[in-house]
């Protein structure tokens, strides 16, 4: 889809509950920003980390660079939104209100068999009007293909409180949680499914991505291998698996896409 107005992104609301296997989406997804329990990042320690912004102050969903022209990000973020609205994302800072370089977005690309119910194929890409100058603190993340390794250590970087109850820190956080089976995840399920294209993780009460932290990139010996997409139970950092969607899995859907929408 074409954008022209030249605005920032739209802050997404979901005003309305489904029921999905035992969570419903208000309770998977709200407009917070947090990752539990993280640390401070410092600068050029993520230079693939893009941000959605709203109304050109804090950052409401993560994203990943991965081209020139390109942004991987969650579906969830990028729709049941007013699409002329979303326009920017900012590139080159881990603060959280401030600094950086703005891209203006020309195509917003969810996944076409995405669903606002089950939260399947969970991905979206975002076209840029202009080329992303890369430098010491923008750079693009290689996309991984390889198989994760059960018990992997794996990073997650975005925007968002270090604990419950707190005002969004200034700088982007970091934590480091660990990669479980799909077996071991639909055992710890809480009634949520668990499908193919999901990487689950895992850390312990206290600690964990959560919610706005949507898009934000997962992050395994320097390649991307995850999308932050949701977590169990409508509670986040107890103790509970979060899903994110595979890069592996999806893989050919963003190089296919990327292709076939690319100026030739």
């Amino acid at each position: 889809m074409q954008i022209s107005a030249t605005v920032f992104i739209l802050v997404l609301v979901l005003g309305h509950r489904e029921e999905v296997s035992g969570a419903t989406i208000a309770d998977r997804l709200s407009p917070m920003a947090l990752i539990i329990g993280g640390t401070d990042v410092e600068d050029g320690k993520a230079p693939y980390l893009a941000g959605l912004v709203y109304n050109n102050s804090a950052t409401y969903c993560g994203g990943s660079i991965i081209a020139a022209r390109w942004i991987l990000t969650a579906a969830h973020c990028v729709t049941n939104v007013n699409v002329t609205n979303l326009t920017v994302v900012r590139v080159g800072t881990n603060d959280n209100y401030e600094g950086g370089s703005m891209y203006q977005i020309d195509r917003v690309i969810p996944h076409e068999r995405y669903s606002a119910i089950t939260f399947r194929n969970d991905v979206a890409l975002l076209r840029l009007k202009t080329p992303i100058k890369f430098e010491e603190h923008v750079e693009k993340i290689e996309l991984n293909e390889e198989l994760v390794p059960i018990n992997a250590t794996l990073t997650i970087v975005g925007w968002g409180f270090v604990g419950w109850n707190k005002e969004n820190p200034k700088r982007t956080q970091v934590i480091k949680v660990q990669h479980i089976g799909l077996n071991r995840c639909r055992k710890m399920a809480n009634g949520s499914a668990i499908y193919p294209e999901h990487l689950c993780t895992f850390s312990r009460a206290g600690h964990g991505p959560c919610k706005g932290d949507s898009g934000s990139p997962v992050v395994w010996k320097g390649k991307q291998v995850g999308v932050v997409s949701w977590a169990m139970a409508g509670v986040c950092a107890i103790g509970l698996p979060d899903v994110q969607a595979s890069i592996r899995y999806f893989y050919g859907w963003i190089t296919k896409t990327m292709a076939a929408n690319s100026d030739h």
